[in-house]
């Protein structure tokens, strides 16, 4: 057996890489930081879980119990339903509750380093994907969403044992089962990944029906129909499950989302793919994923065909949710909705058999892969130092807050609410809704407290974001609630007794 020392550099600059990237994340990333925006609505169900008793996913705001219990909490989230009712799909605030009761939920930070590392792992010494590729998906969109989102985090790693499975099943039906179910309960977590085993399952399905007679392998491997079948048990058991917690077979995700589903605002569909309202797209995050499409179909003809099964569920599970994603994703860029999709593309295009066929294109193919793939982390390295910066505010803003004296604190703007993190569990903290007349809530609060805090963006940073208009998500936005609810403190009797300020967030103390 030859060795190549330009093949072990190569490989070992791939490692290096890989482990640096990972290492300056987590020193750089606080875990606090991850607990903000969905996260914290997560974090708010998974306790409301713990505090009931596993019977409700809404909370009992406790820390407000002397304050209209959840009639000003979490924007005015506190019905006290009887059966388990939440924004976001049950599994996850049963997995983060865990976190709960070793009381820090910022723990779920190291669960996603954990599952991504053994994600990769799986793809590297399972399925044979080369060191390149492993370092593509550590510098690319899949290992941030991770991160950031425990959910994603463990939906990345049920999609690459799927996909790894479907490309070398097991010897035995019975773990193809198993492993098909098991990934299938993806969907329980993050609704979007159950289109590759769907379209995987259809394409396997009709090429059973053409070749049900055959003996060849080639033309049919029924361990592979066996996983995605599997697959499809989990979703039904997931209609059961949504329809006796909450009578729809949906669950509360899907069906609050289902009036945005097939939107085609060209904002979205470029912010999803591209580049729109100052977010990169998954694409233009991973743009060697585009030529990889390409030279895939200039070859599907001689591809085996597991991988056009592959390539094909790949592209169409692509097209399916940009039709059918309710949002842009928000902020994270490369979309969390589309880039667990790098995974099938990698294992396409960076394992032993696939890339034999790419070595075929010419020395040009060659160089605009490696430009399109430095290219990808040249955007990596910019995004992680964007969310260094964040995190660091995050923790500036947040450790300020919590180092607060005063016991009652009101907030009316959701992205300072976020500041608090898993403080917002224990710290009481209101936040009347924008649209009732502010004199309802200071008629409510007087009688109750003799000092409070009133949080809010100073005065030119809040004419910024007021000359932008209303946010989309935000159906309560009332621009200027925040001085309102002030003047209306003062004409009640109440002084303003002292201001801090830090940066664009200001605290307003009145006393009565």
């Amino acid at each position: 057996m030859s060795f190549s020392l330009k093949k072990f550099d190569y490989n070992l600059l791939a490692i290096g890489a890989s482990i640096l990237f990972i290492l300056i994340f987590i020193f750089k990333i606080h875990p606090e930081s991850i607990l903000v925006s969905d996260n914290q609505r997560k974090m708010i169900q998974a306790q409301a879980l713990i505090d009931s008793n596993f019977q409700s996913e809404s909370s009992t705001c406790p820390a407000l119990k002397d304050l209209g219990q959840c009639s000003y909490f979490h924007r005015g989230r506190g019905d006290l339903p009887t059966r388990v009712v939440g924004v976001f799909p049950v599994a996850f605030s049963l997995v983060a509750s865990i976190f709960g009761l070793l009381g820090n939920y910022s723990l779920l930070y190291y669960m996603s380093l954990i599952l991504f590392l053994i994600s990769i792992s799986i793809l590297k010494f399972r399925s044979g994907v080369s060191w390149i590729g492993i370092l593509a998906l550590t510098l690319g969109p899949c290992f941030f969403h991770s991160m950031a989102f425990p959910d994603y985090a463990i939906t990345f790693l049920l999609t690459t044992i799927l996909v790894s499975f479907y490309d070398k099943p097991a010897s035995s039906f019975l773990v193809n089962g198993l492993v098909g179910f098991l990934c299938g309960l993806a969907i329980f977590f993050r609704p979007e990944n159950i289109f590759l085993p769907f379209f995987l399952g259809a394409f396997q399905l009709i090429d059973f029906f053409l070749n049900r007679n055959s003996n060849d392998k080639e033309d049919f491997d029924k361990s592979r129909l066996v996983i995605l079948i599997c697959s499809g048990l989990a979703v039904i058991t997931f209609v059961i499950v949504n329809y006796s917690l909450y009578d729809s077979v949906l669950g509360t995700r899907i069906a609050g989302n289902s009036q945005k589903l097939l939107t085609q605002e060209r904002n979205k569909t470029l912010s999803l793919l591209l580049f729109a309202n100052g977010r990169i797209g998954f694409l233009l995050f991973s743009p060697w994923i585009i030529l990889a499409f390409f030279l895939f179909v200039l070859k599907f003809r001689t591809m085996e065909k597991k991988f056009k099964f592959l390539l094909m569920a790949s592209f169409f599970s692509l097209v399916a949710i940009v039709l059918f994603a309710p949002n842009d994703a928000n902020l994270d860029w490369g979309t969390r909705y589309l880039s667990w999709i790098s995974v099938p593309i990698v294992l396409l295009t960076f394992s032993e058999n696939s890339k034999k066929l790419l070595l075929e294109f010419g020395r040009k193919i060659k160089i605009s892969a490696i430009t399109l793939l430095c290219l990808s982390i040249a955007v990596s390295l910019i995004y992680m130092t964007v969310q260094i910066q964040y995190s660091k505010a995050f923790i500036k803003y947040n450790t300020w807050l919590k180092n607060q004296k005063t016991e009652i604190t009101v907030v009316q703007q959701p992205n300072i609410e976020i500041l608090y993190g898993q403080e917002i569990l224990h710290r009481k903290v209101l936040f009347p809704d924008r649209r009732e007349d502010p004199k309802k809530f200071v008629q409510f609060i007087t009688p109750k407290v003799s000092i409070i805090d009133l949080v809010r963006y100073e005065p030119s940073t809040t004419a910024l974001l007021e000359s932008y208009g209303a946010p989309p998500e935000e159906e309560d936005y009332v621009p200027g609630s925040d001085y309102r609810l002030e003047q209306e403190f003062k004409q009640n009797g109440w002084k303003e007794v002292s201001k801090q300020r830090l940066e664009k967030v200001e605290i307003v103390t009145l006393e009565r």
